[in-house]
């Protein structure tokens, strides 16, 4: 812990001693450090069998802290790499967004990085996953885009619909209808909406206990 202090003090708390402004000593311990890491694949790969078992990643960390010299701490180790993991990501993304749009006629982007130790991580090109982000408007537009639809069909709220539908359809038999059945010029009258109704259309009589029924 005492070695971690003294390292923040001299590098800082954000630079942690991997910018562009360290010494050659300490240039050559990063490269080493990369290199050790590089060969341990179950650190960095998800595919790799050792990579989901956290007990074993610590032992390995823990083994190269101890082969630097100065020596690391596991946790500084996993630390140190996390950092330069992070800001690999970081000038990658700098890279890909300086590349110009599809048709352009060329694909060499406009950004090169300059950061000393970022060809030492190149191994980690194809196992950092880009965040790919969605924009308010993108938001927006496909809500807009869900509120058109649903305003296009109809809403049915526990048989309202067909229920009004019924009612109208039984209004409009009273009033035109004087036999039991329905002629079949009616029957061509009646929506596509209608015709889906129950094959069955049954109406009380006012001067009979019983039902009438009329055959759609």
């Amino acid at each position: 812990m005492i070695e971690e202090n003294c390292e923040s003090e001299i590098y800082g708390e954000t630079d942690y001693g991997i910018s562009n402004n360290v010494t050659e000593e300490r240039a050559m311990y990063i490269r080493t450090f990369i290199q050790i890491v590089y060969a341990n694949a179950e650190l960095y790969i998800k595919k790799c069998k050792g990579y989901s078992k956290n007990h074993d990643k610590s032992l390995t960390w823990a083994c190269i802290g101890k082969r630097m010299t100065p020596a690391l701490t596991g946790l500084e180790a996993e630390k140190l790499f996390h950092r330069l993991r992070e800001k690999f990501g970081k000038e990658r993304k700098k890279i890909r967004m300086s590349l110009p749009k599809s048709g352009a006629g060329t694909e060499t982007s406009t950004y090169q990085s300059n950061w000393i130790f970022y060809n030492d991580l190149l191994f980690l090109t194809d196992h950092i996953i880009a965040r790919h982000t969605t924009s308010n408007f993108q938001r927006c537009a496909v809500r807009s885009h869900s509120i058109t639809v649903q305003s296009q069909s109809p809403i049915v709220q526990d048989g309202l619909e067909y229920k009004n539908l019924a009612t109208s359809s039984l209004n409009k038999s009273n009033s035109s209808v004087s036999s039991s059945t329905i002629p079949l010029n009616k029957q061509s009258q009646l929506s596509p909406v209608e015709l889906n109704l129950d094959h069955n259309l049954y109406c009380f009589s006012p001067t009979s206990s019983k039902f009438n029924t009329f055959f759609l």
